[in-house]
């Protein structure tokens, strides 16, 4: 994925439109996220060091980050973090994710656009035990259960 390709239009289930410019997160974007996460995550001090922030999403195979942010110009207002994976189901073994770290600010579908745009890149995503008031959510975007 290019750094500045525009993923606010990935294709959700969602009737609502995303005002936001949603792109991969680069290194050029860590000094706005983590000003961003020092407030918004200030229970996880960790998530503003280079380091750990590296270790949680930075891909060694692909050189870049499992990560998207949603911009309204230089001022993050969303952001999902994922962690991929292979997932085997049922004898078939998919490409999928795991959503570490995500917020939305805005109201517009800006994060469903975010999930639709990790969901992009994996078969599959993995919720393990995710809040109930976040069920609705995944049912809009078309999302099911296996028990």
């Amino acid at each position: 994925m290019e750094r500045h390709q525009n993923l606010s239009q990935t294709k959700t289930t969602s009737k609502e439109y995303c005002t936001s410019n949603i792109r991969r997160v680069d290194a050029d974007d860590l000094p706005a996220l983590f000003d961003d996460f020092r407030t918004r995550y200030r229970f996880n001090p960790r998530i503003v060091e280079r380091d750990y922030f590296d270790w949680q999403f930075f891909d060694e195979n692909t050189k870049h980050y499992n990560a998207l942010a949603a911009w309204e110009g230089d001022r993050p207002v969303g952001f999902i973090g994922f962690r991929p994976f292979a997932f085997r189901i049922r004898g078939q073994e998919l490409p999928a994710a795991f959503p570490m770290q995500w917020f939305s600010d805005r109201k517009d579908g800006t994060g469903m656009h975010l999930y639709s745009a990790m969901a992009t890149e994996s078969s599959a995503q993995i919720n393990i035990l995710s809040a109930p008031e976040s069920q609705p959510i995944f049912q809009l975007m078309g999302m099911t259960s296996i028990s």
